[in-house]
């Protein structure tokens, strides 16, 4: 049997990855090594954890330096396994549901026959369906992130048909090359997160995926989504329970400026929209905060 990673970052939210970590102990026909990374909670998660797994040799606690976000604290945990006998790491959330026990044995198998892989992933669902809108997607282009920006001009874009996600029919299960794959939940051969030089901890939060997609671009491998398989996704639960909207959103801004100027040589004027399109974010939320809690009424 093939040897597979799991790398789970945990944030305030110790409850939820005891969840996980026992849905993933009853996957079948795969050796199973768990890590957990808790990325310095201040709710005393990473005392809860390491007494939770204290015996449980196929699970290992560690906690981050700093909580330096996604890419630092998954790249604190890749730092950790550097020397572990892994054949396949498994970067996830832990708002995660898997309802197969064979997935990620089906999910190795289906790498085993693919050309030139790089990372890949299951379909991801929201609410018991298909949520292609995030799922995966075309690198972006600072016109993309114009019209992500705000909810006007998303409906602006969805109005005119324009989209980098990409919209496969329902009944499609054949694996698809594409460019991104959602952070929540993907796989790739372990050397191959070294060989990329690991997530980029320039961002603290969003675009780690489409830098990722970059690197790849750059190689001979390929990204896939593998569409016979899926999991499930309580997309944005822990991040919403955590952040305001507008530290999220800001978040957003933050790194979607430094990839488009790492890597796709974004000019300062190509930048200014942005940065408007963000301040006519905050009252269009608040706008629409306020119509819900009186709808609520």
């Amino acid at each position: 049997m093939k040897r597979v990673g799991i790398l789970i970052l945990n944030f305030n939210s110790y409850d939820e990855t005891i969840r996980y970590v026992s849905n993933l102990r009853s996957q079948q026909d795969v050796e199973l090594s768990i890590l957990i990374v808790d990325n310095c909670s201040p709710n005393g998660s990473y005392q809860i954890l390491l007494e939770t797994y204290a015996s449980t040799p196929d699970v290992t606690v560690i906690q981050s330096r700093y909580n330096g976000g996604y890419a630092y604290g998954n790249n604190f945990g890749l730092d950790h396994w550097a020397n572990e006998p892994l054949d396949y790491i498994l970067l996830s959330n832990n708002d995660i549901i898997l309802d197969d026990d064979h997935l990620l044995a089906i999910l190795v198998r289906e790498h085993q026959m693919l050309e030139h892989p790089g990372f890949i992933a299951p379909r991801m669902f929201v609410n018991g369906r298909e949520y292609q809108k995030h799922q995966a997607w075309k690198l972006p282009t600072i016109l993309d992130s114009y019209f992500l920006s705000t909810r006007i001009t998303f409906g602006i874009a969805k109005w005119l048909g324009w989209s980098n996600s990409y919209n496969f029919p329902t009944e499609d299960d054949t694996n698809q090359p594409v460019d991104c794959l959602n952070g929540s939940f993907f796989l790739a051969e372990k050397m191959l997160f070294y060989e990329l030089g690991k997530l980029d901890e320039h961002t603290f939060l969003y675009m780690e995926e489409s830098i990722l997609g970059q690197k790849i671009k750059a190689s001979p491998y390929q990204n896939y989504l593998i569409r016979s398989i899926h999991f499930h996704h309580n997309l944005g639960t822990t991040t919403n329970q955590i952040f305001s909207r507008i530290t999220l959103q800001s978040y957003w801004l933050q790194s979607t400026l430094y990839y488009h100027r790492s890597y796709n040589g974004l000019r300062f004027w190509a930048a200014l929209p942005l940065y408007l399109l963000f301040l006519l974010w905050i009252p269009e939320t608040w706008l629409l905060t306020v119509f819900k809690k009186l709808l609520n009424r």
